[in-house]
């Protein structure tokens, strides 16, 4: 048990620079980066399971730790991304679960419970530590001719307050760069969002995959969103 959560500790860490385009985990991510809060989590249960060994609240963490990361994982899938890093850290968490669990100290239904408030907590607080979001409303506010638009091309659309100063760090940074790299692969085009705090940009090529990045993500996590949907064909 306490190898695997030290694994898990070494997983959560690396996922900072092993999956930089991780919309759960990586530079993406809205605020302080998840993998630096799960490699310090991780970090002190081993601390704590290796010094104390797997007392009732160690197992506590650990039940709690994998229902968070089930329900993080899968609000990434349920996004279209897949992250290997993410997957197999979550496999792991539950394998530590189950052992946990299987000791005579563990009080099966107080840690299920633990878990069950663990996860609600972080299905709540899912959208908000993510900045990949499932784009109904903005996608619904484009022009329908945009919206329908069946062409080639990967659309990247910027939605920005007017009275924002974030919207020309974004052309220059990442909306300029992409046209030079893609060229006519690459639509690109600005629309107000009136009333945003924060300016968002679309991708999509169809109406069926489209994501929406929240918040200022790195260059290639975008890039990322493009060249994937440019080496898919249209659903």
């Amino acid at each position: 048990m306490i190898v695997l959560l030290a694994i898990l500790a070494l997983l959560a860490l690396g996922s900072v620079w092993i999956s930089p385009g991780c919309e759960s985990c990586g530079g993406a991510a809205r605020g302080p980066a998840i993998g630096w809060i799960g490699a310090i989590y991780y970090a002190a249960l081993t601390a704590l399971a290796s010094i104390i060994g797997p007392r009732r609240f160690v197992i506590d963490g650990i039940v709690a730790a994998f229902a968070g990361h089930a329900v993080l994982t899968g609000h990434l899938l349920a996004q279209g991304e897949f992250c290997w890093t993410c997957v197999i850290a979550m496999l792991l968490a539950g394998a530590t679960a189950v052992i946990s669990l299987a000791l005579p100290q563990a009080g099966s239904m107080r840690h299920l419970a633990i878990g069950a408030v663990a996860a609600l907590a972080c299905q709540a607080a899912a959208p908000a530590l993510s900045a990949l979001t499932h784009p109904v409303a903005s996608f619904r506010g484009l022009p329908a001719s945009l919206r329908n638009d069946t062409a080639p091309q990967v659309k990247v659309v910027l939605l920005a307050s007017p009275e924002g100063t974030e919207a020309s760090t974004i052309r220059e940074s990442l909306l300029l760069p992409l046209q030079a790299e893609f060229g006519n692969r690459v639509v690109v085009r600005e629309f107000q969002g009136n009333g945003r705090s924060a300016p968002s940009i679309l991708v999509f090529r169809a109406c069926n995959d489209v994501v929406e990045f929240r918040s200022i993500p790195p260059y290639s996590s975008l890039r990322g969103r493009v060249l994937s949907r440019l080496e898919t064909p249209p659903k």
